[in-house]
């Protein structure tokens, strides 16, 4: 069936938070998905914290592989449902999940509408977002050159049939 993502971008300072359903974040993310460009829209505002939260983070098991702070913050943008714990109490890891229930509660909401991303991005003009510039992950204090990412993520589309039925290859970039 395949794990379903959440795309959520948050300010702990704030403790502004918007999540998006992602659905499938192979056959969905892409950037011109409604996720992606609302997280590409908000990194243009500030420095959000990003995360792609799946569903199969089981809390109860899993948790120990989630152990900082800002990443208990993260879980908490999306992960609402705690009734299917049993004997919470009795968990190693009780004390995170009753952080990120309570934090749940606790986020003030984003919403960034359709007409927003639409003018922004120029969608009735262009096929892709802009790559330009840098994303930087200030916690591993990493920098992505968007260029050179959006050169290396090529891939094949069908761009027209021969004759016989077979179709010819054409390298696109990634949109």
């Amino acid at each position: 069936m395949g794990q379903i993502f959440h795309a959520c971008a948050y300010d702990t300072e704030e403790r502004t938070r918007c999540t998006v359903d992602a659905d499938k974040f192979d056959g969905n993310c892409y950037s011109y998905s409604g996720a992606v460009m609302t997280m590409h829209y908000l990194l243009r505002q500030k420095p959000y914290r990003i995360m792609w939260g799946g569903n199969y983070v089981e809390l109860d098991r899993h948790l120990k592989y989630f152990p900082s702070f800002e990443d208990l913050l993260g879980l908490s943008t999306y992960y609402h449902n705690f009734d299917e714990f049993e004997n919470l109490e009795n968990k190693k890891v009780y004390d995170k999940i009753k952080f990120i229930e309570a934090s749940s509660k606790l986020w003030k909401r984003i919403d960034v509408g359709i007409e927003t991303l639409k003018e922004s991005f120029k969608c009735d003009n262009y096929y892709s977002v802009k790559y330009s510039g840098y994303l930087v992950n200030h916690t591993q204090e990493l920098a992505i050159d968007l260029v050179d990412y959006y050169e290396k993520s090529k891939g094949i589309k069908r761009s027209g049939l021969i004759k016989d039925g077979t179709s010819v290859p054409e390298q696109v970039g990634i949109s």
